[in-house]
């Protein structure tokens, strides 16, 4: 997975290098993290001039076919959104500066239009909702929400991932999503769907990761682990840290049963 939603936007030579690359190292998968690059036609003022497009998307599944590399899609749905609740348009849809509004329906009409547009441009079954790091849900906008509805943040979560579950459903896609919010409340893995593909990720060195895996197998969810690397906000990676991390993390989910791994590289520009 390589984040291109924080810094320049990688343009299409390097992308099909990095392609070649991942080939070489026998990997079969290639993600695209997903923030605010995606160019809308309804909503042409959220993409950056060099965002991706649908035959961009076409061009580097095809490419990638040809080394035995999958690209499946990624849009991220709920948190991490500042990039375009920035602009004054879409402020109204904020519950806080990043976090999408789950109070309002005019977030899942937004919401709706970029799932399924972002997702019919990717062949592969597999999308990535992402919906990590919502820890200050309802400490906005969606207060007032959570009050009238009675409903605690993580019922607001769960009926979130859920509503973004559906849209993609009928589009054939497996959804996969990030498990950081969902392990920590029984609450929430107890509402989401039994195919959802829970991805349990973790930067720190650790020497057991079991802990994390195991509300999801308790639930009977499929999961995947993502090791990354630990390298924002430095000019080197910390080479003990993630080579203990990517070595531990991949060990406990092959002993409980993933899925698979994802790779993550992060770029956080300061």
């Amino acid at each position: 997975m390589d984040d291109i939603s924080r810094g320049p936007i990688a343009n299409m030579d390097f992308m099909k290098r990095v392609i070649v690359t991942l080939s070489e190292y026998k990997m079969n998968f290639f993600n695209l993290y997903t923030e605010h690059v995606f160019k809308l036609d309804q909503y042409p003022d959220v993409a950056p001039t060099d965002g991706l497009t649908a035959s961009e998307i076409k061009e580097l599944e095809q490419f990638a076919a040809q080394y035995h590399v999958e690209l499946f899609g990624n849009q991220q749905c709920l948190a991490h959104a500042e990039k375009t609740l920035r602009i004054p348009f879409y402020q109204d849809m904020a519950d806080t500066k990043t976090n999408w509004n789950p109070g309002k329906e005019e977030t899942y009409d937004f919401l709706t239009y970029e799932l399924e547009t972002v997702a019919k441009a990717y062949q592969s079954p597999f999308f990535n909702i992402d919906c990590d790091e919502t820890e200050a849900l309802g400490y906005g906008k969606a207060k007032a929400y959570l009050q009238q509805s009675g409903l605690t943040a993580g019922q607001v979560y769960a009926q979130h991932v859920n509503r973004m579950y559906n849209i993609l459903k009928p589009l054939g896609k497996r959804v996969m999503m990030w498990g950081d919010i969902a392990a920590k409340d029984p609450e929430i893995t107890a509402q989401l769907p039994k195919d959802m593909l829970m991805l349990v990720w973790s930067y720190a060195a650790a020497d057991s990761y079991v802990d994390m895996i195991k509300p999801f197998t308790d639930q009977h969810l499929e999961f995947m682990v993502a090791p990354g690397m630990s390298m924002w906000s430095t000019v080197y990676p910390s080479m003990e840290t993630y080579t203990k991390n990517i070595a531990n993390l991949v060990r406990d989910g092959y002993q409980n049963g993933a899925l698979g791994m994802m790779g993550r590289f992060w770029r956080i520009v300061v």
